[in-house]
C-alpha cells in the first residue's frame, strides 16, 4: 500500500522512512511498494517468508475475537488475512485492501475457501479511499506498508473513519538500528516517535506497543479511536 506530517516528508505527505526512500529507485524494490509482473510475485512469495514472524505477532497484538470484522490494508500475498479469519472463526468477517491485483489473485488463491463462502471479502484499492462505511470494523491491521501510504494524513482520516468507537489499530513495521543494512528495511528509532506523533495527531490515542526480536526486528504500535 501506498503518511505523516513531519518536517522530514511534510511536503509529500509520507512518513520518513530513510531506508525505503534509498532503494526506491531500484525496480527490484519498487515491486515491494506496488507487486507487479514476475517482480510482483517474486515480492510476494519473499513477503510471506520474511514477514511472517511479524505478522504472527502483529496478528495476536489485534486480539480479534470470534464474530468480529477486521480489516487489513495491504494484505499482500494473504498471510496475516488467514490468521485473520482464525481468529474472528465462521460468524466474523475478514476484509482487506492492497492497491496490487497481482496480490489481489495470490491472497485470493491463499484463501479461497474463506473468500468462496462469504467470510473473507478482498479488492484492490489505497489506504486513502477505503471502499467501506463508518464504523465498519472493530479493528484494522497494517504490517510493513504504512510507509507507502500517500497521503498518509488522508489514510489515517480513513482508518479513524471505518473503525468503530474504541476500536483498534495495529501497525506493524520493521525496524532498523543507525548504519543497519538488510535485504528488509525498516524504520529508524527516531522515524518511529514520528509515527507515533503522527497517529496521536490524527485522532487516535496510543495504547501500547509489542516488539519484535527474532533476527529480523520490528514494533507493533497499538492504537485506538477514542469513544
Amino acid at each position: 500500500m501506498t503518511a505523516p506530517s513531519s518536517p522530514a516528508a511534510a511536503s509529500a505527505d509520507l512518513i520518513p522512512a530513510r531506508a525505503f526512500r534509498a532503494r526506491a529507485s531500484h525496480p527490484a524494490f519498487r515491486a515491494f511498494a506496488a507487486p507487479t509482473g514476475w517482480l510482483g510475485r517474486l515480492a510476494g512469495w519473499i513477503m510471506t517468508r520474511k514477514n511472517l514472524p511479524l505478522n504472527r505477532l502483529a496478528v495476536q497484538t489485534m486480539e480479534a475475537r470470534a464474530g468480529e470484522h477486521v480489516l487489513e490494508i495491504g494484505f499482500g500475498p494473504g498471510c496475516a488475512l488467514a490468521l485473520l479469519s482464525a481468529a474472528v472463526g465462521p460468524d466474523g468477517l475478514v476484509a482487506g485492501v492492497d492497491r496490487s491485483p497481482e496480490m489481489l489473485a495470490a491472497a485470493t488463491r491463499r484463501n479461497r475457501p474463506a473468500v468462496h463462502g462469504g467470510r473473507m471479502r478482498l479488492t484492490t484499492g489505497t489506504a486513502d479511499q477505503l471502499a467501506w462505511p463508518e464504523a465498519s470494523f472493530d479493528r484494522v491491521l497494517s504490517v510493513s506498508n504504512v510507509q507507502f501510504w500517500q497521503p498518509a494524513t488522508r489514510s489515517l482520516a480513513e482508518i479513524l473513519r471505518v473503525l468503530k468507537p474504541r476500536g483498534r489499530l495495529v501497525i506493524a513495521v520493521h525496524t532498523l538500528r543507525e548504519g543497519q543494512r538488510r535485504l528488509t528495511p525498516g524504520l529508524f528509532a527516531d522515524e518511529l516517535v514520528a509515527v507515533k506523533r503522527w497517529i496521536e495527531r490524527n485522532g487516535f490515542v496510543l495504547t501500547g506497543e509489542v516488539v519484535l526480536d527474532q533476527g529480523i526486528t520490528g514494533l507493533c504500535l497499538v492504537a485506538q479511536r477514542p469513544a
